[in-house]
């Protein structure tokens, strides 16, 4: 059942009674705690391989079944962007020339010749995608087709996760979180979805003093080139970008504490609105 509270405002607390900061001997304590619950979550040696093997596996039925469409398999969302944990399910994006195959259902009844289970196909979707269990592997999968954007909004999240090594745990604790409190469900739930949280870590962490990661976005100078030839649309240089919060000295526990007292208590939530690409 979704998480809820009902929809009238909170009553705002008297800003004396906030706490500001955390005394050193909680500080000391909960980091302890955050590190033993991020170990927890990073996942396994053995998982990463069935997923890597997952991607392999679909790219070669796939290819034998359609030869000639370059049809490349790439894991995206917190499968590709190190923010899933073991009990993730993978997301996959198949890119491909061939227009015919965003038909996704013929995917659908491809791999459910090819033994995948629980195989459903949700053409009607905005982004239609075709959902399957590998019981070799005994993974969920949920894959679409040409959905670019995405592999985009993964490589920028990912950019920015391996820019200081505090975004990855912070990030990874604070999902655990809203998936504890069932509040991680834009689709069905009328909460925020999980990459809304992860935008939302992103942004405190840019408003730091002094910040913790940098617009990139507006880093023009740092931007490289892609494949093609074409500006990449975010700052994604990471000789020059790793360090850039090394003036910020904040613990994992001061920031997880310091997340939660800005959105709760400093952010205006009637004159404000958080952009993460500006910053």
């Amino acid at each position: 059942m979704p998480y809820s509270i009902g929809a009238d405002r909170l009553d705002p607390v008297d800003p004396d009674k906030i706490k500001s900061r955390l005394s050193e001997d909680h500080e000391a304590k909960l980091t302890t705690t955050l590190r033993e619950l991020y170990d927890s979550l990073i996942p396994t040696p053995e998982v990463e391989r069935k997923r890597k093997k997952l991607v392999q596996k679909l790219e070669k039925i796939l290819n034998d079944e359609w030869p000639g469409h370059d049809i490349q398999v790439h894991l995206f969302g917190s499968s590709g962007n190190l923010l899933c944990s073991d009990d993730s399910d993978v997301d996959i994006c198949i890119t491909t020339p061939w227009k015919e195959l965003e038909s996704v259902c013929m995917i659908a009844e491809l791999l459910h010749k090819h033994g995948m289970e629980k195989v459903v196909c949700v053409s009607s979707a905005k982004v239609p995608i075709v959902k399957i269990w590998d019981p070799e592997l005994q993974l969920a999968c949920d894959m679409n087709v040409n959905n670019t954007l995405a592999l985009e909004n993964t490589r920028m999240v990912r950019t920015y996760v391996e820019i200081d090594e505090r975004v990855r745990p912070l990030a990874m604790i604070i999902k655990y979180w809203t998936r504890r409190r069932i509040i991680n469900d834009a689709a069905f739930g009328g909460t925020l979805s999980s990459y809304t949280w992860i935008c939302l870590t992103i942004a405190f962490l840019q408003l730091r003093d002094p910040p913790v990661l940098p617009a990139l976005h507006q880093k023009d100078s740092l931007k490289l080139l892609r494949p093609d030839g074409t500006k990449s649309d975010f700052a994604d240089d990471m000789d020059k970008l790793r360090g850039f919060g090394d003036k910020n000295k904040d613990s994992l526990a001061a920031l997880l504490f310091n997340f939660f007292r800005f959105y709760a208590h400093e952010f205006d939530y009637d004159n404000q609105y958080i952009k993460a690409n500006l910053g």
